[in-house]
């Protein structure tokens, strides 16, 4: 049911606080340039309740699906307006949420609830290192959280609690670090309980404490002898190709990482199989 709805700075905070637990975070306040320039419209009298083309969502029982930077904008102008809201069930809302593309726009993150930096880059780089089959269906929610429910996303999600990177260890914080320790705990290079400390060990400064070949990964990617190939759609990737072999002979001692064409060509093979795998599960 689609109404008019007059929203004051009560209301729209009573509706912020009735937020869905699963609804995209957005920029606070005044940060969000976005939420300013609606504010400003309607300080100035140049908003009228139809001039989004997507109403508000809200339930039946007044939890808040779409709306926020609307209810954020009246608060920051301190005024109310009349808006236009569709109600529905609770039901209906969340077959409705992956549908809200417009306003300020949602990406797979937003939808799935997944979070950003520490789950969904990263799958989304090891779908686009399978080939253009998988690559074409980034944008598939289903595709994302699927993989996501695998070992994958479990390891993925140890990057998210609270994992503290300094200047001097933020390449293992990289999105291509974080898809290659997923993709070996998929291949059982490293068992999942040893995700966890081995992390632990990386975010300390007590350098002399890490195993020797994550020393020399650090040391080549943060200070590469050459320009490092960064290609965003390829195995090829040093920081990815270097990083699964870092984590794989972690307990050896080299004195440099060097990989053999073999190598790269068999694990370009490997991810295309394992994301494919796990996209159809």
């Amino acid at each position: 049911m689609l109404e008019s709805r007059y929203l004051d700075p009560v209301a729209a905070t009573t509706l912020l606080n009735n937020n869905w637990l699963k609804n995209r975070s957005v920029y606070r306040g005044q940060k969000d340039h976005y939420v300013k320039e609606l504010a400003a419209k309607m300080s100035q009298g140049r908003w009228v309740k139809d001039a989004m083309e997507v109403p508000m969502l809200v339930d039946t029982n007044g939890v808040l699906y779409n709306g926020q930077n609307r209810c954020r904008a009246i608060i920051l102008a301190n005024l109310g307006v009349f808006a236009q809201v569709r109600v529905e069930s609770p039901e209906r809302c969340r077959e409705l949420y992956p549908t809200l593309d417009l306003g300020k726009g949602r990406d797979i993150a937003d939808i799935t609830g997944l979070h950003k930096g520490s789950v969904v880059q990263p799958i989304l780089f090891l779908m686009r290192c399978s080939g253009p089959a998988m690559e074409s269906r980034i944008k598939d929610e289903a595709v994302v959280t699927r993989i996501a429910d695998t070992c994958i996303g479990n390891t993925l999600k140890h990057f998210a609690q609270k994992c503290s990177w300094h200047k001097h260890n933020r390449c293992f914080n990289s999105v291509q670090f974080k898809a290659a320790m997923a993709y070996c705990v998929h291949k059982r290079l490293i068992p999942d309980y040893d995700v966890i400390s081995t992390l632990e060990m990386l975010q300390t400064q007590r350098e002399h404490l890490w195993t020797p070949m994550f020393r020399l990964y650090r040391e080549q990617i943060m200070f590469p002898s050459h320009k490092l190939n960064n290609h965003p759609r390829s195995v090829v990737n040093d920081k990815f190709c270097r990083a699964v072999y870092t984590i794989q002979k972690r307990m050896k001692t080299q004195k440099r990482l060097q990989l053999s064409t073999a190598y790269i060509t068999n694990m370009a093979v490997d991810v295309r199989n394992a994301v494919t795998e796990m996209a159809h599960a």
